[in-house]
């Protein structure tokens, strides 16, 4: 196999790579990033690309399998830039595919692309696709899998996989989950303390190496479970303070905006309402099972800031 990677550099892009290049039946790896990866080995070419540059054409020629992780998640306050880089970017790597023909791509979206919204029935794969308008992140994702769409429709003999997971957590993690642990009292949006949709970082990585060296086409939901507020306060010893949603938003807005924060409202929009995440058929058809639950990836992620967990009976 000669696999391409983009966004080889990020957190996922590192676990993966570690996890390949160990198999016999991989040949070689081409990582495209702006930042060289810290992980090296000899079946690793690092190619530094903007994912936008038509260049990555050249760059993953070759490669029958093409994986595709280049994504602004960790908020940054140009949303221009956000929805040129995410849209844009992700538009030039099926371009790429279109003109190389790999035989599979792998492409990561996630549980955002359903949309945080008022929803009594269990989210499977065949769940309508609604995302948030009023989050860079879940709409871009939505958005996305309507390309895929019309990727599949025109690549009709490729193997397309799509990788839906829920929020990482481990010890690896870099994101907005991380900045809400650290602030004195556990927010959340009044109305959800049922928390948040979790996923061990190693399990999501062990899917998507399930994917690459497997053939398994479609779209797979990544679930660990629910990590409650009233859980979550219990681990980290903090009082949990429910804000109402558009006092939240106000808030983590002006926040973001002084740099004591980095998220904005961009993020309040994904807790408002529970989701009731199903993983069955990943379950089923990839004989995957999260290693960790929801509280156990939880207090690594805790433990690795270090912050000391404090487990308390509910």
């Amino acid at each position: 196999m000669k696999i391409g990677i983009t966004g080889i550099s990020g957190y996922l892009g590192t676990l993966l790579s570690k996890q390949l290049v160990k198999n016999d039946l991989v040949e070689s790896i081409t990582g495209i990033d702006l930042k060289e990866p810290s992980f090296r080995h000899e079946k690793i070419k690092f190619v530094r690309c903007d994912i936008r540059d038509k260049a990555i054409v050249q760059a993953l020629k070759g490669c029958d399998t093409v994986v595709h992780l280049t994504f602004i998640v960790q908020e940054i306050k140009d949303k221009k830039l956000t929805y040129d880089i995410n849209l844009n970017g992700t538009k030039n790597l099926l371009d790429a595919c279109s003109i190389n023909k790999p035989r599979k791509l792998v492409i990561a979206s996630s549980v955002a692309a359903y949309g945080c919204v008022d929803r009594s029935e269990v989210i499977t794969e065949d769940s309508e696709l609604r995302g948030n308008r009023g989050s860079y992140y879940s709409d871009t994702k939505r958005i996305v899998e309507g390309m895929l769409d019309e990727f599949e429709k025109k690549n009709p003999g490729m193997v397309v996989t799509r990788m839906r997971p829920s929020i990482f957590c481990g010890k690896n993690v870099n994101n907005f989950f991380t900045d809400t642990v650290k602030l004195p009292v556990i927010t959340y949006v009044k109305g959800n303390q049922y928390g948040l949709p979790l996923v061990y970082e190693g399990d999501v990585a062990g899917a998507f190496y399930k994917v690459i060296i497997e053939d398994h086409p479609g779209a797979f939901n990544l679930h660990a479970g629910m990590l409650s507020v009233e859980r979550m306060s219990g681990i980290l010893g903090k009082r949990a303070v429910g804000i109402p949603y558009r006092l939240a938003r106000v808030i983590a807005d002006l926040g973001f905006m002084l740099g004591m924060t980095k998220f904005s409202s961009h993020w309040v929009e994904l807790g408002r309402y529970p989701m009731n995440i199903s993983s069955a058929k990943a379950e089923t058809n990839l004989h995957w099972k999260p290693t960790k639950t929801a509280e156990q990836a939880f207090i690594e992620m805790v433990d690795s800031l270090g912050v000391k967990p404090v487990m308390k009976k509910n």
